[in-house]
């Protein structure tokens, strides 16, 4: 049973309705190209691929039916059913009945309600259906239990014949009814037979795809390891490179506190006697300044008496 994503038209992000197959084996719903072909009218851009698809002369309903993704879509719908609490209503009766129904038909694909479950049961070609109850509990059986319904004749006069032909001059599906009388002159073979040559053509392109799968897987492969090798090579250099930048930081960290050291040295022999004799100025410089305001205030203040009492013991200190 595929996911809900899968059962999604990425067009309308809406569940599946008539969807048909492009080309490139992607599927949207019929109503959604025909928005697009309207838009662009040669040519639509797959949204999944991106892959540029002619648009066809009949419209979207010219692309081939999916009918198994539209058998899927139907037995999420009634697996959705199933489980919810919702009445579903009979829809096998003819009149129109709006009954509740209790039971389902796995092989008609229909919803029976009491009266519908008889009828039902009295039609000798329905008597191998099988049919199941409603509820959360049968929900699960759904997916292996429904079976997709047989196709029949469109044509008014063959509504009970089923599909067994398949007209390769028209390219379409036909009944018996059909073959012998609308196309008798046409290229028909059986629906199983045309089914068995194309099931060998999807063996032999998928056993191709598979080696060449292969082939990309292994080539995918060998550059995964290129690239770890790469990196690895690469982390490797780069430790390197920082092992050697951290060793020629440190050395130079090295040096410098040693010139720096140096420089100390060498500054402080120097400094020091320097200091030692600016002390030495300074004193002297002291000294003078003191002899210098005493000289100042003799002279301004003592008298003749006491200049010659001091004699000559400042000009000598002075000197």
């Amino acid at each position: 049973m595929s996911s809900v994503d899968d059962l999604t038209c990425q067009l309308c992000v809406k569940p599946f309705s008539d969807p048909r197959i492009l080309p490139c084996l992607h599927s949207f719903c019929c109503q959604c190209l025909n928005s697009e072909i309207e838009k662009v009218q040669q040519s639509i851009q797959c949204p999944t691929c991106l892959r540029r698809v002619p648009s066809p002369e009949g419209g979207a309903s010219a692309f081939p039916q999916n009918h198994h993704l539209e058998f899927e879509v139907e037995v999420a719908d009634c697996m959705t059913k199933f489980i919810s609490n919702l009445v579903v209503s009979c829809n096998f009766c003819a009149n129109g009945c709006t009954n509740p129904a209790d039971m389902f038909c796995c092989s008609c694909h229909r919803f029976l309600c009491k009266g519908g479950q008889d009828s039902h049961s009295r039609v000798p070609t329905l008597l191998h259906h099988r049919v199941i109850v409603v509820s959360k509990e049968t929900a699960s059986l759904l997916p292996t239990a429904m079976q997709p319904i047989d196709r029949f004749c469109s044509q008014l006069q063959h509504t009970k014949q089923e599909l067994d032909y398949y007209c390769k001059t028209c390219s379409c599906f036909i009944c018996r009814e059909c073959f012998i009388t609308l196309h008798k002159e046409h290229d028909i073979a059986k629906l199983s037979a045309v089914a068995g040559t194309h099931r060998g053509d999807m063996k032999g392109s998928l056993q191709c795809a598979q080696k060449v799968s292969s082939l990309f897987t292994s080539a995918i492969g060998a550059k995964n390891r290129m690239i770890h090798q790469l990196e690895t090579s690469k982390n490797e250099a780069e430790s390197d490179i920082n092992n050697a930048f951290d060793r020629l930081i440190e050395i130079l960290e090295e040096r410098k506190k040693a010139l720096l050291s140096e420089l100390k040295d060498i500054a402080d022999s120097k400094v020091t006697p320097l200091n030692h004799q600016k002390e030495h100025l300074e004193k002297l410089q002291q000294n003078i300044d003191r002899y210098t305001k005493l000289t100042t205030h003799i002279l301004q203040t003592h008298t003749d008496y006491e200049v010659v009492a001091l004699g000559g013991l400042v000009p000598t200190e002075m000197k």
